[in-house]
């Protein structure tokens, strides 16, 4: 699939395909090598104006290996300077953010949610919030 590119939007990476040719079997590539790779100029991250706000495209499933988080993050980091929302916590914490402008505030939610129960008391969690260009510290409220 090729995609289409609308006016307005902004191509943030390109594909770039792995090194294969079955005609050069003395020539291959591996996990543990820095193989050669064909560059295209297909698109593979694009940032579109959507509304008030933007939309991300990005041709690769981040949310299927944790291998991909720090690169997910670090790239809407990049994308989206006017807000960040880092946290630190254990994998069975699951956290949300829900921005109520009628109560001008951001609620953030954190579950301890673990297979085995009864679950264990989750210590020493940090969260980070910055919103157009103010960071703000998250109340406790239980």
């Amino acid at each position: 699939m090729k995609l289409r590119i609308h006016p307005g939007a902004q191509v943030s990476g390109t594909l770039v395909l792995p090194y294969s040719d079955p005609d050069e079997p003395d020539r291959f590539s591996s996990i543990h090598s820095n193989p050669n790779s064909i560059y295209t100029d297909q698109p593979a991250a694009v940032l579109n104006p959507y509304g008030k706000g933007k939309a991300t495209y990005i041709a690769v499933e981040f949310e299927g290996s944790d291998l991909y988080l720090d690169l997910l993050g670090n790239l809407l980091r990049h994308l989206y300077n006017e807000f960040t929302f880092e946290a630190t916590l254990p994998p069975s914490v699951e956290i949300s953010a829900f921005r109520q402008d009628d109560r001008n505030r951001l609620l953030i939610n954190c579950v301890n949610f673990q297979e085995q129960l009864p679950n264990i008391p989750v210590e020493g969690i940090t969260i980070k919030v910055r919103l157009g260009g103010c960071s703000y510290s998250p109340k406790r409220k239980r």
